[in-house]
């Protein structure tokens, strides 16, 4: 989307996959800003980080369907493939749930998605899905799939963010976002959320009637307190060493 924006402009998707005690996330992107494409994966357990960079014009992407492509690394709705240096990945995505899109709704981001001031925009594409295949020569079944996007010219100036659709035996995807949006030179604090479970997706966003009774983040823990009408979400995440 950035082929006419200025100079700054990034354009990322987030991965998440989650296996039995094991997570990772894979972000692969553009940055216009210092002109080049990348891949970061992020494995939480171990605590390991790595960003592997590559020709801008490396980066190629479908117009009929939703497919990212950087050398031999492949990221789709269906699969996942990875072939960087010590880390490997050939994945297969099934049953998908989409965040519900409409001509007034073209994403998470409501009718904001049109606005053309913002610094930054999220969507959420996929809630939840089924996961498996070989991770680093391992074979992983019975694993869950995530799948978001942030692009514009730069993140906000502060920001909470959650997410999590591994709660054991209960099936239930969970994401959270709560950020400072600029604003004809002032700030507000926009907000989208979704709980799905036992079928149905709550949605609580700026946009909708929702209101944000709560937002704090500390050394040790995050708390968002969420309500629309009858519905109340009360959110804490520990932050663990």
């Amino acid at each position: 989307q950035g082929e006419s924006r200025p100079g700054k402009y990034f354009e990322g998707w987030y991965f998440k996959l989650s296996f039995r005690g094991e997570a990772f996330a894979v972000i692969p992107g553009v940055s216009l800003a210092d002109p080049h494409a990348f891949i970061q994966v992020i494995q939480g357990p171990a605590g390991l980080s790595s960003y592997h960079r590559f020709p801008l014009e490396a980066f190629h992407s479908r117009r009929d369907r939703f497919q990212i492509s950087l050398g031999e690394n492949l990221f789709s709705l269906e699969r996942v493939r990875l072939r960087l240096e010590g880390f490997e990945a050939e994945l297969e995505i099934r049953e998908r749930v989409r965040w519900p899109s409409s001509a007034l709704s073209p994403s998470s981001m409501g009718w904001y998605s049109f606005a053309r001031f913002m610094e930054c925009y999220h969507g959420v594409i996929v809630m939840d899905g089924a996961a498996e295949g070989r991770v680093n020569g391992r074979t992983c079944r019975e694993g869950r799939f995530y799948l978001e996007k942030d692009w514009g010219n730069s993140f906000p100036r502060a920001w909470i963010w959650m997410q999590s659709n591994d709660f054991g035996a209960m099936p239930a995807s969970l994401t959270c976002s709560v950020a400072r949006v600029p604003f004809r030179g002032r700030e507000f604090s926009g907000f989208i959320a979704g709980l799905l479970a036992g079928g149905k997706l709550n949605r609580f966003a700026t946009y909708n009637g929702a209101r944000l009774e709560r937002a704090e983040a500390t050394d040790r823990a995050a708390e968002v307190v969420l309500r629309r009408g009858a519905l109340r979400m009360e959110l804490r995440a520990e932050r663990r060493a």
